[in-house]
């Protein structure tokens, strides 16, 4: 790859008003620390500030002439702080890895192998915390409760160009959509089989129309997904649900098995605009023993099973020769609202058994 179409650029004080503008951006907002909106005067004189202070090196990412993303070095405490963005449309394709790559490019060739690159990502921003892990970055203790650490020292070895190259949709690539990092395992055995886009954000059709996965999975994934993605999709996209369709779909479908005593196990199924009531693909029903298993590991098992599930019938979803089944009428459906209206401010520990958690809650087996 031309080096020369993807790269940094130090920032200059003509780029205020894009920096203003992508700070501003919902997604990075949300994923801030601060996610109340910047008023363009607080942008002015910070933006002043940091141009001149040699405690920080900012960046701007260019590709293809295109100004994409930034990424900011701050010295606090002897060690470098990272922060960086991509912009909405180009999120999704890899760009936050290549970004870090080039920064640490920066900090070998101005002299700092040796130092220290840390960063404190939010628990949901799950993004940001496989591109930490991947890229050799080691979780430590964060002072924050709503957040997770990373650190690494600058070695002096560069990334060449070719690890520099942007994931592209299309030809055979899965789009997995998921919220948390339950879905790391599940990640990572796909990245040894196929090309992988990955995505905790919303996501659009304009979206998914220019990365052109030819599979879309979602799993834990926090959005609802609309009607235009769904269509842009063109039929290849399922979900990954822990619970036996069509009992205990939408929210917390583990602790709804137990308060009903309803059927357990997982599911994949297509992903429609209902609350998981598209075709069924796959089912495992799965028992559970109630003095020995804990909420904590019930969940965990789920987790295990669906995974499996998927592992051991890639050939048939990836193949996309689906012969999916209408779900069965009747089952239930729960919301967060609720599962918050059943514990009436009461509160349990996931480590409870699921029978202590019965006769806690006076859940009738």
């Amino acid at each position: 790859m031309d080096k020369k179409k993807i790269y940094l650029r130090q920032a200059i004080r003509e780029d205020m008003k894009l920096f203003y503008m992508w700070v501003n951006e919902p997604a990075v907002r949300a994923n801030s620390f601060n996610t109340e909106p910047i008023p363009w005067e607080d942008h002015q004189k910070w933006f002043d500030r940091i141009l001149k202070d040699e405690g920080v090196l900012i960046y701007v990412l260019i590709q293809d002439d295109n100004p994409i993303g930034q990424v900011r070095l701050a010295l606090v405490d002897s060690k470098w702080k990272i922060s960086y963005s991509i912009v909405s449309s180009y999120r999704g394709h890899g760009y936050g890895k290549i970004i870090l790559q080039l920064v640490e490019n920066e900090m070998i060739r101005d002299g700092h192998v040796g130092e220290v690159l840390w960063a404190e990502v939010k628990a949901d921003n799950i993004a940001s915390q496989w591109i930490f892990v991947k890229l050799g970055y080691r979780k430590v203790e964060c002072k924050r409760s709503d957040a997770y650490a990373y650190v690494k020292v600058v070695k002096s070895t560069l990334y060449n160009n070719d690890e520099l190259v942007p994931t592209t949709g299309g030809g055979g690539a899965v789009l997995l959509l998921r919220k948390n990092a339950n879905s790391f395992p599940l990640l990572e055995w796909l990245e040894k089989r196929v090309k992988v886009l990955f995505y905790s954000g919303k996501l659009n059709a304009e979206m998914l129309q220019r990365i052109h996965p030819s599979l879309v999975i979602s799993y834990n994934y926090r959005y609802i997904v609309n009607r235009d993605v769904i269509e842009a999709a063109q039929g290849r996209i399922i979900n990954l649900h822990t619970s036996l369709l069509p009992w205990n779909r939408g929210s917390s479908p583990n602790l709804w098995s137990f308060i009903e005593n309803s059927p357990k196990g997982v599911t994949i199924h297509m992903l429609d605009e209902g609350l998981d009531t598209g075709d069924i693909l796959l089912q495992k029903e799965l028992i559970f023993d109630e003095e020995r298993d804990t909420l904590r590991s019930s969940y965990e098992k789920l987790n295990q099973e669906i995974v499996e599930l998927l592992q051991d019938n890639w050939s048939y979803i990836y193949g996309g020769g689906w012969r999916p089944n209408k779900q069965s009428y009747g089952g239930s459906k729960h919301t967060m609202k609720d599962l918050h209206e059943f514990l009436q401010g009461r509160s349990f520990s996931y480590d409870m058994t699921i029978a202590e958690f019965k006769r806690e809650f006076n859940v009738r087996s």
